[in-house]
């Protein structure tokens, strides 16, 4: 979702459970529209540098919201417990991540990071939503 959003594919050629899942992630794009093409966009580690993982943020102008994308690399054993810093956020904003009960204040998340969750697969995807609670 972060570029050109399309499928380069036959989708006459995929399974009903294929298109189930592209009309999901379609309906992903269109719910989080704005903040992809109007927020501000954040490397938050390298594809070249970083092999556990690469992620990116899309941060709305006003801080009040932001979608984190990540996908890991290969997996390895023993795999290091991981945390993911992330930018952009105010500091003095609680957010609340994928519609949780917890909440992270921003310095929290930028400092400290956000503890991912265990890799389980090769190229795992995994999006965080965080929504700013007054």
């Amino acid at each position: 979702m972060s570029g050109a959003f399309g499928y380069e594919m036959d989708l006459g050629k995929c399974t009903a459970k294929e298109k189930e899942t592209i009309r999901g992630q379609i309906e992903t794009y269109q719910a989080h529209y704005d903040l992809l093409c109007q927020g501000d966009y954040y490397r938050l580690s390298s594809p070249f540098t970083d092999d556990l993982f690469t992620a990116w943020a899309h941060v709305s102008p006003d801080k009040q919201e932001a979608l984190v994308s990540l996908v890991t690399g290969s997996v390895r054993p023993a795999t290091p417990f991981l945390r993911l810093h992330l930018k952009g956020l105010n500091p003095a904003l609680q957010y609340q991540v994928n519609h949780g009960d917890k909440l992270y204040r921003g310095s929290t998340l930028m400092q400290a990071g956000y503890p991912l969750p265990a890799i389980q697969k090769d190229y795992q995807a995994v999006q965080l939503y965080l929504k700013a609670i007054e």
